[in-house]
């Protein structure tokens, strides 16, 4: 794939960003959409390749319906967009923004909670120190996942 396609279809997704409302532009993900296909450009695989063609023919027909979709059409999209989401994530091994904070908050509460019960004999004590320790480490390691350009 060239720059000159590339660099076409950036302009289009930011064409369809200033066409629309900033609520459709939510809905329709525009900035994850466009986040995703510069990640799957920057990758040489066949299934990105396939995948950044079916993303040109998405992004042209959402320009020619002005961003206005049904709700079966809009499910269509987000179903395509999670897609391409997930052949980086298993293929090309990227996290999404917030993905560790996500699982160690969850990690940092149970653990929390157990101690809190064993420890502190004091739930209310545990439960936000783990939460905190959490929110620590999965910041962290996002941060780092990040600087390691392993965000999609």
């Amino acid at each position: 794939m060239d720059s000159k396609n590339f660099n076409e279809v950036l302009a289009n997704i930011q064409l369809l960003r200033n066409e629309v409302d900033e609520k459709s532009a939510v809905r329709l993900k525009l900035d994850l959409l466009e986040r995703i296909y510069k990640r799957l450009y920057s990758f040489d695989c066949n299934e990105c390749n396939k995948v950044i063609n079916e993303l040109d023919d998405q992004v042209r027909e959402l320009r020619n319906k002005k961003g206005l979709l049904d709700k079966q059409e809009l499910k269509q999209h987000i179903k395509k967009i999670e897609a391409m989401k997930l052949h980086l994530q298993k293929e090309h091994k990227l996290v999404p923004e917030g993905y560790y904070t996500s699982i160690y908050i969850s990690i940092g509460v149970s653990l929390g909670l157990i101690f809190g019960l064993t420890l502190f004999h004091n739930l209310a004590l545990g439960l936000p120190i783990g939460m905190a320790v959490g929110v620590g480490v999965g910041s962290g390691l996002d941060a780092d996942a990040k600087k390691k350009g392993k965000v999609i």
